[in-house]
């Protein structure tokens, strides 16, 4: 009996940092190295963080298998997700599979990376003689230069409109 692999999973994260409001954009390609020809090869791949498991592909448009996997073909998607939390995040791929003479076989990779904060928010609160005073201060905590397009203030019915100050 001859070995059988369906080859690797080649994941290209790029490997800066990560921060709260980008997009996660990772590209995946499962190859089958092998000479031979697998049936029902399936490719899942979930964004795994602390508190829920967000499934990136196949979406409900996309095949969940594919029928025959012959030597040389190849699965290539783009994976994309805005990240809406902070802390250690893991791309999850499982490719499952079965091979000639074989019953079904499966395997996992895990991709971990970190979701920062870019930008730190310190706010203070003054009492003057008939109102109080909130002061926000927005401090870009990023590497590089951030453009900040607004700021939202949130009113009560106890509030005046804030002035901004840049």
């Amino acid at each position: 009996m001859s070995a059988f692999t369906v080859g690797h999973i080649h994941i290209s994260i790029d490997c800066r940092n990560i921060y709260l409001g980008e997009t996660f954009c990772s590209y995946v390609c499962l190859n089958n190295d092998s000479t031979d020809t697998c049936q029902r090869v399936s490719l899942k791949c979930d964004l795994q963080t602390a508190t829920q498991r967000i499934p990136l592909y196949p979406g409900p448009s996309e095949p969940a298998f594919s029928d025959n996997f012959v030597s040389g073909s190849s699965i290539n998607h783009v994976l994309n997700h805005e990240v809406k939390e902070l802390g250690t995040h893991i791309l999850v791929c499982e490719v499952t599979y079965a091979a000639p003479h074989r019953e079904k076989l499966n395997f996992r990779k895990f991709f971990k990376f970190q979701v920062m904060k870019p930008l730190d928010v310190k706010t203070k609160f003054y009492n003057a003689e008939v109102s109080i005073c909130r002061k926000s201060l927005v401090t870009n905590i990023l590497a590089n230069t951030a453009l900040v397009s607004f700021v939202r203030s949130s009113l009560t019915k106890y509030s005046s409109r804030p002035k901004f100050r840049t």
